[in-house]
């Protein structure tokens, strides 16, 4: 069998303006039997394009990194956004749409889960410290390497979230400021962090759309739930392949 092509989202250098991949992206999905293309930003939207892009992948990660800008949730920026990256919406907010049209399977991870949610007419803190009054967890953990464990997860959905990570109960790693605040519509939560946070979500009625808060690409070596969902990501893009 062939192996699936998963095209993930570049992150974004405003300073050299250019686009670029980080190597445990391509590692873990190559190892884990994926073949790994970086979506392409794009200088002018259209449904031909974005189509055109989907009809050669069998599904899509929604990488890390910049924070999303405040007005996609409909808010001002408070000066908490983190490395703003216009080219970067523009392609993922403008590509989204028709991955969930057309049933491809995705995985959203940190900003990707974001993503989803916001897309989805959800919102999010734009920082944990300052939106956050109630004493809660240090989720912004940005000390390498980024494999540590900083804080365990409990399950909500217990037959979904044992389906996707065979677990119901582990740990994370964290390297975030910011946290979904309210719900998008048609999602639903899988994954609570201990002080309550949401740490993962689902389309229920997708075959496979699905967000962490966590990053699984820095903890899939071992046998165990990080490895689990990017490994039920890759067999979802190896099902619609089939499908098509």
């Amino acid at each position: 069998m062939k192996r699936p092509v998963i095209a993930a989202t570049a992150f974004y250098d405003k300073e050299q303006k250019y686009a670029y991949m980080t190597h445990p992206i391509f590692r873990c999905l190559e190892r884990l039997g994926a073949v790994v293309l970086t979506l392409p930003f794009v200088e002018k939207e259209s449904e031909d394009l974005y189509n055109s892009l989907l009809d050669r992948v069998d599904g899509v990660l929604f990488t890390g990194g910049s924070d999303l800008p405040a007005e996609a949730y409909g808010e001002e920026n408070r000066g908490k956004v983190q490395y703003p990256a216009k080219p970067r919406d523009r392609v993922e907010f403008g590509i989204l749409p028709y991955v969930i049209e057309r049933g491809i399977p995705a995985l959203g991870i940190c900003r990707g889960l974001q993503l989803i949610n916001t897309h989805l007419g959800g919102t999010l803190y734009q920082d944990l410290e300052e939106d956050v009054k109630t004493p809660h967890l240090n989720h912004e953990y940005e000390v390498e390497p980024y494999n540590q464990i900083i804080h365990k997860v409990k399950v909500t959905d217990q037959v979904r979230a044992q389906e996707l990570f065979g677990q119901t109960c582990f740990g994370v790693n964290s390297i975030h400021h910011q946290a979904i605040k309210d719900l998008g519509q048609g999602l639903e939560i899988l994954v609570r962090s201990e002080d309550n946070f949401v740490e993962a979500i689902h389309m229920p009625n997708h075959p496979f759309l699905v967000g962490v808060q966590w990053h699984p690409e820095f903890l899939y070596e071992e046998e165990g739930p990080h490895r689990k969902i990017l490994e039920n990501f890759i067999q979802a893009a190896k099902d619609y392949r089939e499908g098509i």
